[in-house]
């Protein structure tokens, strides 16, 4: 679960993160299928992060443990 807040005024770089991440929850949240495996998704998130310029800032796996 991921929640973001902006105080102030957001600069261009912020916002370029922030739709990146967005995509990327986006486009992990849309796969669907009986083969697919978490590695699969954590793929296509880091895929799009990466091509948005931000993939050396993305050092953890894709989702969070509950519980």
């Amino acid at each position: 679960i991921t929640r973001t807040f902006y105080f102030g005024e957001i600069t261009e770089e912020l916002q370029r993160a922030y739709d990146a991440v967005l995509r990327a929850n986006t486009n992990a949240r849309s796969m669907k299928g009986p083969d697919l495996i978490a590695r699969d998704i954590d793929h296509e998130a880091r895929k799009t992060i990466t091509d948005a310029g931000f993939g050396e800032y993305f050092i953890h796996r894709t989702g969070h443990g509950l519980g």
